[in-house]
């Protein structure tokens, strides 16, 4: 069975290449990928649509987009091929410049193209010829230009981005076949339920085996082998969430245990459970010391006594905190003996909320125990 997840080995690689090999058909990485075409004539597949390249065409691809070129003339192809695995690019972006909008922003399979005119072309042929001599080397500084190199890259990769979508271009011709496209988008709609030549043949009005020999000479692949490794991906999705192997196992398509750990490690390369504890942020168990912080204001009423002002958060905020997928945070309050009940501030509970939450626990007026 051919390998549908092709895992890149190295937090960077960048190749300006010029031979005339190809990879047979759909695949994925781990990681984000950045394709200039300088010199040849390729079509470029990225999940149901297919663009004609040409000179100075530039493919942007993020993990969860299966893709694959093919060759029109095979007397010349040279291109420029940049990866970046999913891990280490989340550590490059800044608080001011995110450095996977290009990548990210945009819908699935939507908007992954640019043309570049012959000094963007230069400027970008320059960078990575330099990218690609300091990785080949191991010496002192080697990292640093690297790393350097790279950010001009996405840098300039994004800006071009940001230009073209402001301008609103015209959408690039898609050259899928109807057919294929067709078969693709009914596959996406129902991949976790059964799906076999007999339903396609009915609903897209063609003869189950030529519909099945189209789709391999266009995709590389196999209408069951599509099928297979469009779910190991979206098995690949949920883990990431945090989901139960065994929840993931149901909710990806699988209806089979033991069929859906053998086929995710044979493709994949290790079991469900390591692929989730590598590719997933680890839990951590936090013990955090919260001092009630108050203000003290005397206002001098009847008798001159002192009152407390505290700004308060509700409890459904705290249990959203500790209803965080992968993470386990234990509090320990330290109390003032002035207070019965305990509350975060607004300002640290959000330090501590991550950017994606599950939905809002209802507020509730039981004592949160700790």
């Amino acid at each position: 069975m051919r390998n549908f997840f092709d895992p890149l080995n190295r937090d960077i690689t960048c190749l300006v290449k010029n031979d005339v090999a190809v990879f047979p058909h759909y695949h994925q990485h781990d990681g984000y990928e950045i394709f200039i075409l300088l010199n040849g004539d390729a079509n470029y597949f990225i999940e149901q649509h297919c663009y004609h390249l040409s000179r100075g065409s530039l493919v942007i691809i993020r993990p969860d987009e299966s893709h694959r070129s093919e060759l029109l003339d095979h007397s010349v192809y040279e291109r420029i091929v940049i990866n970046i695995r999913s891990p280490f690019s989340e550590t490059l972006s800044t608080e001011q410049t995110n450095l996977n909008a290009c990548f990210l922003n945009r819908p699935r399979s939507e908007k992954n193209l640019l043309q570049l005119n012959n000094v963007e072309l230069q400027e970008l042929l320059v960078l990575s010829r330099q990218l690609q001599a300091v990785l080949e080397k191991d010496c002192y500084g080697c990292d640093c230009l690297a790393l350097s190199y790279l950010l001009q890259i996405l840098v300039k990769t994004n800006q071009l981005y940001q230009k073209v979508s402001a301008l609103g271009s015209a959408a690039w011709p898609d050259v899928m076949p109807e057919l294929v496209r067709d078969t693709m988008t009914y596959i996406e709609a129902h991949l976790t339920e059964p799906i076999s030549l007999a339903n396609l043949s009915e609903v897209l009005f063609h003869n189950g085996t030529y519909i099945s020999r189209r789709f391999k000479s266009v995709t590389g692949l196999t209408i069951q082998q599509y099928i297979l490794y469009k779910r190991i991906s979206l098995a690949q999705q949920y883990l990431q969430q945090g989901y139960s192997v065994t929840d993931v196992c149901w909710m990806s398509g699988f209806n089979n245990y033991s069929n859906f750990s053998r086929s995710f490690a044979h493709q994949v390369g290790c079991s469900p459970k390591k692929y989730q504890n590598a590719y997933t942020p680890p839990r951590k168990v936090l013990t955090i010391y919260l001092f009630i912080l108050y203000i003290q204001t005397f206002s001098f009423k009847k008798g001159g006594n002192e009152q407390l002002h505290s700004a308060f958060v509700s409890e459904h905020r705290i249990r959203n905190i500790l209803c965080t997928p992968n993470r386990v945070f234990r509090f320990r309050l330290i109390f003032s003996k002035k207070f019965n009940r305990a509350y975060l501030t607004t300002p640290f509970c959000r330090t501590l909320l991550p950017s994606a939450l599950p939905p809002a626990v209802p507020p509730s007026r039981t004592a949160l125990r700790l």
